[in-house]
């Protein structure tokens, strides 16, 4: 027993941490050394033939240091026990805000994504309806995208190309205009012509 008390002794030493218990449990071992010691003194006393009485009021021992000293430990204990269960709840409400905090931004980056998608959707379909225009021969039409990005440089290069198309086309509507001139020029005088060719065949 003296043992198992020794080892139970030191094991609950080692779990404690608060300096009352320490000092609380010097108390509990000094008064379990003052146990073991009376059983050595009630053993020879014994041997001498003294009898129950003499023996008792020879050890008599006072637990109640160590008893006080058990309920301080005990308090520790619970005291622990309660700043533990604190512990856990704020460890768990700061678990719940950082979920929450995390889901948000998830949400958010997944809310931004889908944004730049939309508007990527539409400068695509601004750019297939800008070239269907003009591929329909209306080359006036022109792409309202502004971006530095490589939408925004196929939206410029696809306004340069239907400039460059403008401006050949006027190119060859003046060329046509002049045609048109010098042809309608050539017909008066190949009109004037045949007709001089008729009056001198008459």
């Amino acid at each position: 027993n003296r043992i198992k008390l020794t080892k139970s002794l030191d094991e609950l030493d080692s779990h404690l941490t608060r300096l009352e218990d320490k000092k609380a449990l010097e108390t509990i071992r000094a008064t379990a050394q003052k146990y073991i010691d009376a059983i050595a003194v009630s053993e020879q006393m014994h041997r001498e033939g003294k009898n129950s009485h003499e023996i008792d009021s020879a050890v008599k021992i006072d637990d109640n240091p160590a008893l006080k000293a058990l309920e301080t430990i005990n308090q520790g204990i619970v005291q622990a026990g309660e700043k533990a269960v604190v512990a856990m709840r704020r460890a768990q409400k700061t678990s719940i805000i950082i979920s929450i905090c995390g889901y948000i931004v998830i949400f958010a980056l997944f809310a931004i994504i889908f944004m730049i998608f939309m508007q990527m959707l539409k400068d695509i379909n601004g750019l297939v309806s800008t070239t269907s225009t003009l591929a329909k021969g209306d080359i006036t039409t022109r792409a309202d995208i502004r971006k530095n990005d490589e939408i925004g440089w196929i939206a410029k290069a696809t306004n340069k190309l239907a400039k460059h198309l403008d401006l050949m086309l006027s190119k060859v509507r003046g060329s046509s205009s002049t045609i048109d001139h010098i042809t309608g020029l050539l017909n008066d005088i190949t009109k004037k012509s045949l007709q001089s060719a008729l009056d001198m065949a008459e």
